[in-house]
């Protein structure tokens, strides 16, 4: 719908102030509008609001479509959000359904509680019935996003003698629900999130599982939660099955369904063993004792170092293979560069894109972005909009100096998921690739890690070749955060996996900047690292994704469990734009001239202003919150033994009981960074984490409504 004109003095449209994404819009009849009747508001201002939520659709053009009402929208826990009256049209549909409630405001996921049709059903079993609801549901969930599924063992079908509330006009009263059948949703959602213990199998059910029938149950299982036709990659047992793309409420779905029907398993066994071939060994184990001792591939190497060498080694033998390399080396260009930059709709991304677009044209010609998913443009808008940037130098910059490349983008494949005339196009134009893209994932092991991160790398650095391009990788300090180094150089790091903190993320980004060395060896590709720091909020808006883990220690730690820990390291974190900012100013900076020395292409981006963790902790004090300061095996133990499912940190329990299960607090090492400030003004200038940063990203999360002090 369009506004009229005239109607224009009587109205404004703003974005409400519980809304996490600031292109959804309401609308607020001002106290002049005629068409209000008198004394009719319901803001202390004589406003009134309607309930509807709109998003201006396409960006800036004065048109909105209605995306539902406010009442109506489900925030999960993890900030997402769904629109149940789609999904609810749907499975209303069946002649079996009289009335259905989709729930899941405050869950981790949604849920969804069936009133049947008496007339309809009385034809069938129950047990027909219980298939028939379940293909509409499925039917739903194909149209609804990968967040807002509803799993089996969250759609409950109601006693014929229960009904849910409905108004007079027939609409579902929501809150209601909630309201009458608040025991049954909290004993669903207890049982999904908390499978009980089984008990133990005994001998006669333990000699039914053989590696045999545990890999084909475990394999047809996954074709039912992945809802594929593909059975030749659901069949390759080696391959893991986080590259199906499955999400952490299929993940739980899927550890259920092996503790119902297997054994008990750890809550982080799929993370450690993420492949049919690795769970098939250890479900084996579990259920034979005895075998264990012929089985130590996994015992001798349980934190993935030779792994991740060999998996560095297996790269490197095919850059030899290959026949590719950069014959001429570029001429240090410092004018007219084009960027491709992925991961352009991530956060750092997001600034990355804007400063670049911020140079004039003479010095950055164009940026072309490869974004994941379907309409790219309308999600790089989006994501800006969301984090509060300014969408007026994405509209400016279109066609001429922004490329937003149209279709989703697969770092995995040669051509980048492109066209051949499109990765051609990027072959004859860029000289400069800028890497953000990554999974963050703190649970997954490196090799979940290799097909879509570090065979990635791989990829790019392929297409560098090919027109001597700069390749730009941007990578972790957890790279080096094992502490096996006390102090990271600006420098290249030795081939030892230890010095990698021991988990995916730090040994992917570990191996992927020895690939880099690799090719820039053997395929002449002048390539720079940038070891990143933890990002925080910007320093205009305080915008930081409610789903990282320091936010989450803040506003669920210190501001629903009322603890934090009373030891930690000092906080040298780095605002988002002053990291895309400084990282900008390097690589515009760096040199194509393969000849220049290596320890000048490695630079430390971490916040040179450092905060004591004491101040730190004064800060959040300062900023509202009140909390008690205890052990760090005391906040742990707390978070373990939590049963309230809507606190995020929950979630994360497996990963704070194996990262922090020696009782001396982890050290970080110290990373240098004088090289890094010396050819970069403006990280010198890098604000500190103060009381003012801090005030202003708790003023975010209490809009975002996760923070309540």
């Amino acid at each position: 719908m369009q506004m009229p004109d005239i109607r224009k003095p009587y109205f404004r449209i703003e974005t409400p102030s519980n809304t996490q994404n600031p292109n959804e819009k309401i609308i607020v009849h001002l106290p002049n509008d005629p068409f209000v009747a008198e004394n009719v508001s319901n803001s202390s201002a004589g406003c009134y609001t309607m309930g509807d939520i709109l998003v201006e659709d396409p960006p800036n053009s004065g048109q909105y479509l209605i995306l539902g009402r406010q009442d109506d929208t489900l925030i999960h826990i993890n900030g997402k959000k769904t629109n149940p009256i789609p999904m609810e049209e749907t499975i209303r549909c069946s002649p079996l359904v009289k009335q259905i409630a989709i729930i899941g405001h405050n869950q981790f996921c949604t849920a969804a509680l069936i009133e049947l049709n008496a007339e309809e059903v009385s034809n069938y079993e129950f047990n027909e019935i219980e298939e028939k609801i379940w293909e509409v549901v499925e039917q739903a969930n194909k149209k609804a996003p990968s967040h807002s599924h509803l799993v089996r063992k969250l759609v409950k079908i109601l006693p014929m003698n229960k009904t849910l509330p409905i108004t007079h006009k027939g609409n579902l009263m929501r809150q209601r629900v909630n309201q009458e059948y608040s025991t049954l949703i909290t004993k669903m959602y207890d049982e999904f999130l908390n499978q009980p213990r089984n008990i133990t199998t005994n001998k006669k059910e333990q000699s039914i599982w053989t590696r045999e029938t545990i890999t084909k149950c475990l394999e047809d299982k996954l074709k039912s939660v992945v809802q594929t036709s593909d059975t030749i990659k659901v069949n390759n047992s080696s391959r893991s099955i986080f590259d199906f793309g499955l999400n952490s409420l299929q993940i739980i779905e899927l550890r259920n369904f092996i503790c119902q029907n297997i054994c008990q398993i750890p809550k982080n066994f799929l993370y450690e063993y993420s492949s049919i071939d690795q769970m098939t060994e250890h479900l084996i184990r579990y259920l034979q004792p005895e075998s264990l001792a012929t089985h130590t591939d996994q015992l001798s190497d349980p934190y993935h170092y030779k792994l991740t060498e060999q998996i560095i080694d297996k790269y490197i033998d095919l850059m030899k293979q290959s026949s590719t390399k950069a014959t001429e080396t570029r001429k240090n260009q410092q004018s007219e560069r084009v960027f491709i930059i992925t991961g352009a709709n991530g956060s750092l991304g997001n600034f990355i894109t804007r400063d670049l677009l911020k140079e004039p044209a003479l010095v950055v010609k164009r940026v072309y972005c490869l974004l994941r998913g379907s309409d790219t443009k309308q999600r790089l808008f989006e994501s800006f909009a969301q984090r509060q940037i300014k969408t007026s130098i994405l509209t400016q910059s279109q066609e001429q100096r922004l490329v937003v490349l149209p279709l989703s983008t697969n770092l995995s494949e040669e051509h980048l998921g492109q066209t051949d005339d499109i990765y051609q196009e990027l072959q004859n134009e860029v000289t400069d690739i800028i890497h953000s893209a990554w999974k963050m994932d703190f649970n997954q092991t490196v090799k979940d890690f290799e097909y879509d991160s570090i065979f990635s790398v791989y990829n790019l650095l392929k297409l560098a070749t090919l027109n001597n391009m700069q390749f730009h990788f941007i990578s972790s300090i957890v790279s080096a955060g094992s502490g096996l180094l006390t102090i990271v150089k600006e420098e290249p790091l030795p081939r030892n996996a230890e010095v990698a903190l021991a988990q995916g993320y730090g040994q992917s980004k570990y191996a992927s900047e020895h690939l880099c060395w690799a090719a820039m060896n053997l395929w002449n590709i002048p390539v720079n690292i940038y070891r990143i720091g933890q990002i925080s909020g910007d320093t205009q808006n305080g915008v930081w994704d409610i789903t990282e883990m320091i936010p989450m220690m803040i506003y669920a730690g210190a501001g629903q469990l009322k603890k934090m820990p009373n030891i930690g390291e000092d906080v040298n974190w780095i605002p988002v734009d002053v990291c895309s900012a400084s990282l900008v100013e390097l690589a515009l900076k760096s040199s194509f001239d393969i000849s220049t020395p290596i320890n000048e292409r490695v630079y430390h981006l971490l916040n040179p202003h450092v905060t004591t963790y004491e101040d730190y902790l004064n800060s959040l004090r300062a900023g509202g919150l009140n909390y008690d300061t205890v052990s760090l095996e005391t906040f742990i133990n707390t978070i373990l033994a939590a049963t309230d499912v809507t606190n995020p940190l929950v979630k994360l329990a497996s990963y704070f009981e194996q990262s922090f299960s020696k009782k001396e607090t982890l050290k970080l090492p110290k990373y240098e960074i004088v090289k890094t400030v010396e050819r970069c003004k403006i990280l010198e200038s890098c604000p500190p984490i103060d009381s003012n940063l801090i005030k202003l990203y708790l003023n975010y999360w209490k809009q975002c409504q996760v923070l309540k002090t």
